[in-house]
């Protein structure tokens, strides 16, 4: 079986040597492109596809492939080649939405704002979760509509800059590209309906984002289209991971006993015969701050759990002088790992405990919840 099938972006049929699978030459239009994404999710054989804009030169094979091998449904440079903050438009509808933000251009990142000049898609989800609609004036604004589509349905989406190693950039500053009004507002109606398009389109002209004559011409032609159904949520087989950060590497300088200065680990492993991991296995990240009575509560619920976590990792900020760390002995049995800091911070705090997490899942709580492992667990299946 192949592993990647190419989509060759190009206004020629000029193909490139390609090992890894078929190509396919497709103009670069959401038309063409639309249609061959349609045809390849009953016909490919490959893990993954490769849409990709002649243009940019050859596309590292090795770079492909260790994507593949790494955790996530989807890689591509969206923000290198110019997405970023695109569409304007969404921030009269979702403006406090988190990954409503952009990290530079040149790191690696989860990221919605695809580009389907670089993108590299397992065939799974293309074909469960569709691929780019073709009524779309240009590939920037259906890439951008096909990413949220994807986030928002359940596929694990990450910018990668080392798709394009050949593009430099200064100080994770890249170029943004304009998007039609048109692909702006037909965006926000596919993605959140008509009322939030009527929404925006008045904030638009109220702010003068655009002019009255573009915002009825948009409206009249984004209006004239059925807003496309919804594909049911993507739940992948289940595939074991471990101990990955951001870039794919693992956490070896934890293992060895290495921490960041400003806080200190203590481990209280079970014994084996006491504690059997599930086949999807979560780690469970608790910070907490002068709240004894409430973790003492919280440790007590995860005792009972029926899915048992892999790990407890509790993150303490409270005073030196104030520590009750007689209080973690009483929970010998659970797979405690406690986190002692100086420095406070809740996302200090989650950081230090995503760095030692080792579950193929990570659940944050804060508050006790009955059997909240369990159901968890159930949603990931």
């Amino acid at each position: 079986m192949s592993t990647v099938d190419l989509v060759w972006l190009s206004d020629t049929a000029l193909l490139p040597g390609w090992e890894l699978g078929g190509v396919l030459a497709v103009r670069p239009e959401p038309e063409s492109v639309a249609k061959v994404a349609e045809q390849l999710t009953s016909t490919s054989t490959a893990a993954a596809v490769l849409l990709w804009d002649a243009a940019l030169g050859t596309p590292d094979q090795q770079v492909l492939l260790r994507a593949l091998e790494s955790p996530g449904d989807v890689w591509h440079a969206g923000l290198k080649l110019g997405m970023n903050g695109q569409p304007g438009i969404i921030r009269f509808v979702s403006p406090t939405w988190m990954l409503t933000c952009d990290p530079p251009c040149d790191i690696e990142a989860t990221s919605w704002r695809l580009s389907l000049r670089a993108c590299l898609v397992r065939t799974d989800v293309l074909r469960r979760l569709g691929g780019p609609k073709p009524d779309f004036q240009g590939l920037e604004g259906a890439g951008l509509e096909l990413g949220h589509r994807w986030m928002r349905r359940g596929a694990l989406m990450r910018h990668v800059p080392a798709l394009l190693n050949h593009r430099s950039v200064v100080s994770g500053q890249c170029s943004v590209v304009s998007i039609p009004f048109e692909d702006e507002l037909r965006f926000v109606y596919y993605r959140h309906g008509r009322k939030w398009a009527g929404w925006a389109l008045f904030r638009a002209l109220m702010t003068r984002y655009t002019t009255p004559l573009t915002a009825l011409r948009s409206w009249r032609k984004v209006m004239s289209a059925s807003r496309p159904p919804e594909p049911a949520p993507y739940r992948p087989a289940f595939v074991q991971r471990s101990g990955f950060d951001v870039q794919g590497s693992r956490f070896d300088s934890l293992s060895s006993g290495t921490m960041d200065s400003s806080c200190s680990a203590v481990t209280t492993d079970p014994q084996p015969s006491t504690f059997n991991p599930q086949p999807a296995s979560v780690s469970v990240l608790i910070p907490t701050l002068d709240r004894y009575p409430y973790l003492r509560t919280l440790l007590g619920q995860l005792r009972q759990q029926t899915v048992r976590p892999l790990e407890i990792i509790i993150i303490d900020q409270t005073a030196a002088d104030r520590r009750q760390e007689g209080l973690f002995e009483a929970f010998s049995d659970l797979p405690l790992k406690v986190i002692y800091q100086d420095e406070p911070g809740q996302c200090t705090a989650r950081n230090a405990g995503l760095q030692m997490a080792r579950g193929d899942y990570i659940l944050f709580i804060t508050k006790s919840a009955p059997d909240r492992c369990r159901r968890t667990s159930a949603w990931f299946g």
